[in-house]
């Protein structure tokens, strides 16, 4: 299970990497410009020199409005990366996210509420003396890390609350937090650290104009804690998400089965009651009785059976354009329940 949801994290980006470097140009672009123009807008010198005594509205327009425009090109990128895990490359226009867009809107609402909802009991808890702060601590991981789910939900449109995310984690207390809390903090410190000693002697070199790419660097790392956030929300909740993509007007195709020889092939409408994961179980059990034990392909949309002591023979399914296809090579034809019933 932790093995399947570390490959679909990097499967995900490295396999629409071309791509994906065009829709996250602008939103990148973006953050590297106000990154390099206003530096001192927002950081926290800027802050330790604000003085809060005399403080003028019109001195902390400038950096609200970089701020916010920050925040937004951040959520943009999320939402890319979310739509393109969870959905596939087509889900998001050629240039990526709208920064501004309806979507984008909602996603800040839920951190908003993302944000109360894990700050307010932490900080009650951690009110309480000596052990508190322990507790606090704890308790903002679990919370955090499974009710962080909505967001890859908020930004494929699925109506996917923090009750929902709370119950569906339910049986993956400890993978929530290994990949959503561990392996961005042990990825962000192992690759961010190797990538700013790079980035300082750089700037030593060639002077202050290359430390944008220190914005770069922030959103490569972004992209891959996204990323992982997103191959455990496809875990918890398999029902297929691009469903709402498709046109339901339209009636659901026939089951196509065809043989040659010992080939067979069938092509199952994902409408149909039936799901990945069952199909797999079906296939594995109809095929283990003919010498097809060795799962060599292991993935979220495709799975492959192979007999150890045969070379060409082979069991597949793929999951692709919203149809199963399930291919039988130099074996026995599937004899699926699904095909019982039609």
């Amino acid at each position: 299970m932790y093995k399947k949801v570390f490959i679909e994290t990097f499967d995900s980006i490295f396999k629409n990497f071309d791509k994906l470097l065009i829709k996250l140009f602008l939103p990148t672009f973006i953050i590297s410009l106000l990154n390099f123009s206003f530096p001192e807008l927002i950081s926290m010198e800027f802050l330790n020199n604000t003085n809060i005594s005399n403080l003028d509205i019109n001195q902390l327009l400038l950096p609200l409005i970089v701020i916010f425009i920050l925040v937004m090109t951040n959520i943009s990128i999320a939402v890319t990366v979310h739509r393109i895990a969870v959905l596939g490359i087509d889900s998001v226009p050629t240039f990526g996210s709208v920064i501004f867009g309806i979507r984008e809107f909602r996603m800040l609402f839920k951190m908003i509420q993302y944000s109360f909802i894990v700050a307010i009991p932490v900080v009650l808890i951690s009110l309480i003396p000596i052990v508190g702060i322990f507790i606090g601590i704890f308790l903002g991981i679990i919370l955090s890390s499974r009710l962080s789910l909505v967001f890859p939900a908020c930004a494929c449109d699925e109506k996917f609350g923090f009750l929902n995310a709370w119950r569906a984690t339910k049986r993956y207390k400890l993978l929530t937090i290994v990949m959503v809390i561990l392996f961005p903090f042990i990825f962000s410190f192992t690759v961010g650290l190797v990538y700013s000693i790079a980035i300082e002697f750089l700037i030593k070199i060639v002077g202050p104009n290359v430390s944008f790419l220190y914005s770069i660097l922030d959103v490569f790392l972004a992209v891959f804690f996204v990323s992982a956030l997103s191959s455990v929300y496809k875990l918890v909740n398999p029902r297929l998400l691009n469903e709402n993509l498709k046109d339901r007007e339209q009636p659901k195709k026939k089951i196509q089965i065809s043989s040659t020889n010992n080939d067979h092939s069938v092509t199952i409408d994902d409408r149909y009651k039936t799901n990945f994961e069952s199909l797999k179980k079906e296939l594995y059990e109809q095929y283990k009785a003919h010498g097809f034990t060795e799962i060599v392909y292991d993935r979220a949309n495709s799975w492959i059976l192979k007999n150890p002591h045969e070379e060409i023979p082979y069991i597949s399914i793929r999951y692709e354009n919203n149809e199963y296809y399930i291919y039988v090579r130099s074996s026995v034809k599937p004899n699926l329940s699904l095909l019982k019933k039609t």
